[in-house]
């Protein structure tokens, strides 16, 4: 018998996996979810995992960027905390939001300072989109990614938490005063 796992015929995930109830009963227990979630593709493990992480999901469909594969707004007590995104070619689920920076806030470079060292310990990336230099604010994408293989509720959940945490600790560097 040939045991190979690298072969891609007995142990390769199924292509068609099982659809359930995108919206999970409030009594299902943690196995439950678990089980669901193996047996799910990224959307359905999304939708299944948000209210158990607090979080509500509104659905993007980007029909003019083919290279996405998951896109949802993501809400906290109704207020917008960011972005999940998955593209096609790439094996990280994306958290992310976009910031701005006013220019003329006094001591920028020690907020800017700030905002890169909060940043850094929660493991969120700093990408600065192409702007005019006259324009008055500093756009700033943040982002952290999650391995698509590694991905679970005990991961998202953690991700999460951290990308609400940093997001919490910037917003006074953000203000003036």
């Amino acid at each position: 018998m040939h045991n190979d796992p690298f072969d891609r015929g007995k142990y390769r995930r199924p292509m068609n996996r099982l659809r359930f109830v995108r919206v999970p009963k409030p009594g299902l227990s943690k196995e439950r979810i678990a089980q669901l979630v193996e047996q799910s593709n990224l959307e359905d493990f999304l939708l299944l995992c948000a209210p158990c992480t607090g979080i509500k999901l509104r659905k993007i469909l980007p029909q003019d960027i083919p290279a996405i594969e998951v896109f949802f707004d993501v809400y906290r007590s109704r207020r917008k905390v960011g972005y999940i995104l998955k593209q096609w070619n790439s094996p990280m689920v994306r958290l992310g939001t976009n910031i701005k920076l006013r220019k003329d806030l006094p001591d920028l470079a020690d907020r800017f300072r700030e905002i890169h060292h909060l940043c850094s310990v929660h493991f969120i990336s700093l990408l600065f989109p192409p702007t005019a230099p006259q324009n008055a604010v500093m756009p700033i994408s943040l982002e952290t990614a999650i391995n698509h293989d590694g991905i679970n509720l005990v991961v998202f959940r953690e991700a999460l938490c951290r990308f609400a945490t940093c997001l919490e600790r910037l917003e006074p560097l953000l203000k003036a005063g």
